[in-house]
């Protein structure tokens, strides 16, 4: 079953990005689902800093992104690396990078706080 990236991203607690799009190929696992929605979603939050860059807002602070998964924050991290991930697109480590130049901090939230299982990224403003 092909899954559903969603996202929504605030700045101040207001709505200015989001998105939802049924996946084009099958994971072979839910973190593998996560780990790719992360990268699709660290290319847009990198965007987006741009963007506000460009108009003013400056942060030094990485933004935060929230994810319920575990396997998948670790692979942002680049703690795990085994048989079951050695098959994904080096474009999907994308995350990786931004988190190791602190552009982007991905923190845990357990499934039941997150709004309709989505991601949810707070701006450092």
């Amino acid at each position: 079953m092909k899954s559903t990236t969603v996202y929504c991203v605030y700045l101040g607690g207001n709505l200015i990005n989001w998105s939802s799009k049924k996946k084009k190929s099958v994971a072979r696992s839910t973190t593998e689902a996560e780990y790719r929605a992360l990268s699709e979603v660290g290319t847009q939050v990198i965007w987006l800093r741009s963007l506000l860059t460009e108009v003013g807002f400056h942060s030094k602070e990485p933004t935060i992104v929230w994810c319920d998964n575990s396997g998948a924050r670790q692979l942002t991290a680049n703690i795990v690396f085994h048989s079951k991930t050695k098959h994904i697109k080096i474009d999907v480590h994308y995350i990786r990078d931004k988190v190791a130049r602190k552009e982007i901090e991905v923190r845990y939230i357990p499934s039941l706080q997150q709004t309709e299982d989505i991601h949810h990224f707070e701006w450092a403003c």
